[in-house]
Parts: structure tokens; C-alpha cells; sequence
């Protein structure tokens, strides 16, 4: 409902304050991964309400479809996360998220990162707050189209990674 585009961040964040369920599932609107991929957790798990879910494109049961520049990338960032933020998740970009209200609305309130980095924002106060994150495997297919610019929006990606070192590990 508002005007301007604000970042994925932005309208997560706005969407899990107006959610009334007990889980709440984020998306990505390309559908790389489908809806139907809940069903296959669901079928897979048990969900534990203190715990967040998080697909990964890089878990060994993945069935993932993508270019060699996005997985080049991927792996870059994946080095950057370690060393510089200490998160050794294999994929904190898949948009294919699984969340409990008893602590949802309280970390998305928390969250100033508001366009696609949000997520590594996401995984900080998640550990924070000893929220654990299970990473759990998807059927994921890249779409053209995607509003991403690797080269500049990368850039933008490594000064929000410095910015969460300075604000959570210093």
C-alpha cells in the first residue's frame, strides 16, 4: 500500500506486522521456488516454533536450475559472510523462508536493512536471539527478469555487510 518501492526488506517487514497465523511463509514473486515446496517440508519435518526455516539452494537434496554467474557469486558472498560476519549458513539469499510468529514480528521490527541484504540482517538478530535456523532443501528454477544489478547492487551488498559488522560485531 505504499508508493514508492522501498526494498524487499521494507515490504517483508510491513507483511509480517500484518500477519495473523502462526507460521508465516516469505516468498519470492519470480516463484523460484515454488508454494507447493512447503507441502514437501511439512511431509519431511517437524516444526518447532522456537526455530526458523530457511530453503537452501546449496543443500546436498536441492534440485537448483541457475546460471554460472549466480552461483559464482553465491559462493563469493558465502566467503564474505564467513570471514566477515561469521555466518557459516550455505545459503542465506533463497527467498523461500518459514517463520513463527512468537518471535517474527519482534525481528522484523528490529530490522533497518530494507533492501535485499535484509536477509543477512535477518540471520544476525536470528542468532541474537538464539533463534536457530535449519536450512532444508528446495527445487529451485532462475527466472530472467530479476530487478537484481549484479554489478552495482554487489557493491551496495559489501558496504551493508561492513555496516552489519560495525552495528553487531564491534
Amino acid at each position: 500500500s505504499y508508493k514508492k518501492n522501498m526494498g524487499k526488506g521494507y515490504a517483508i517487514k510491513k507483511a509480517i506486522k500484518c500477519s495473523n497465523y502462526e507460521w508465516i511463509l516469505t516468498i519470492d514473486v519470480d516463484l523460484s521456488v515454488e508454494l507447493n515446496e512447503i507441502v514437501n517440508w511439512n511431509e519431511e519435518i517437524e516444526f518447532y516454533k522456537n526455530k526458523c526455516y530457511f530453503g537452501s539452494r546449496n543443500h546436498k537434496k536441492s534440485k537448483v536450475k541457475s546460471i554460472l554467474k549466480r552461483r559464482i557469486i553465491g559462493t563469493i558472498l558465502r566467503y564474505l559472510l564467513k570471514f566477515f560476519l561469521k555466518i557459516t549458513m550455505s545459503d542465506t539469499q533463497c527467498g523461500f523462508k518459514l517463520y513463527n510468529k512468537s518471535y517474527a514480528r519482534e525481528i522484523f521490527t528490529q530490522l533497518d536493512t530494507n533492501g535485499f541484504a535484509h536477509d543477512i540482517e535477518l540471520v544476525l538478530l536470528l542468532k541474537k536471539r538464539n533463534i536457530e535456523v535449519i536450512e532444508l532443501p528446495v527445487s529451485s528454477q532462475h527466472h530472467d527478469g530479476s530487478k537484481v544489478k549484479i554489478l552495482a547492487d554487489s557493491f551496495k551488498f559489501l558496504l551493508t555487510i561492513f555496516h552489519l559488522k560495525q552495528k553487531y560485531l564491534n
